[in-house]
């Protein structure tokens, strides 16, 4: 008995559905090989940076009108000029209160009870001092005070003027000294003109001191 035979047309069929698989297939195959050969040839896709982290800005401070602002620092004042004494450091300044210790002393012996050859001898003494003295006072007002005159020239005349005072002091001391060096014996008049001597040095020494200080505060004022 013979096989029974399929139609034409399923033979057909099946023909043309084996047909299209394979047509599928190798569009597949070629669609897989071009994927991988495209994927060779790419770079490696970049890391993902992550993102910085968002900067606060500070708060802003108190405001012009804020209660919190500080102060403005207010502006120092300029401090005096130096004198050329003041300008020689602690040894000048030293050597002036020494001076006048040394003088304040040797008045006091003057102007005692002691003998004409005591006199004698603190004169002597008195004398170099006072000169040395009046010298450094004389430059401070040619050095340091000079330019008062633009602004306080009376001021000025005033300092000068006490270089005359010097030399009538150093006159009053030589005069002294020469009469207690011919002193005989004792002589009441020689402790008067002893404590005149103490007296006057005394107060120009005052004078000078008030006038030194009206001229510095002058100066101060106007640079300020």
């Amino acid at each position: 008995m013979k096989p029974k035979q399929k139609p034409k047309s399923a033979v057909r069929i099946q023909k043309q559905a084996k047909k299209a698989a394979r047509k599928a297939a190798r569009k597949a195959a070629k669609k897989t090989k071009q994927t991988k050969k495209l994927a060779k040839g790419r770079p490696a896709p970049a890391a993902r940076r992550k993102p910085e982290p968002t900067r606060r800005k500070p708060p802003a401070g108190p405001g012009p009108s804020s209660p919190g602002k500080p102060a403005p620092a207010r502006k120092a004042a300029p401090r005096p000029a130096a004198s050329p004494v003041e300008q020689q450091g602690t040894g000048g300044r030293q050597r002036v209160l020494d001076d006048h210790r040394q003088i304040r002393e040797l008045l006091a012996t003057i102007a005692g009870d002691g003998p004409a050859a005591e006199r004698v001898a603190c004169l002597e003494r008195l004398e170099p001092v006072l000169v040395r003295h009046f010298q450094e006072e004389e430059d401070q007002v040619e050095g340091v005070h000079r330019d008062v005159a633009s602004r306080a020239p009376q001021q000025l005349e005033a300092l000068r003027g006490l270089a005359v005072e010097h030399r009538q002091l150093l006159a009053t001391v030589r005069q002294l000294l020469d009469r207690c060096r011919q002193a005989a014996g004792p002589d009441p008049e020689l402790r008067r003109l002893g404590t005149e001597l103490q007296q006057q040095i005394a107060a120009h020494e005052a004078k000078e001191t008030d006038l030194f200080l009206d001229s510095i505060w002058t100066d101060f004022g106007e640079g300020d």
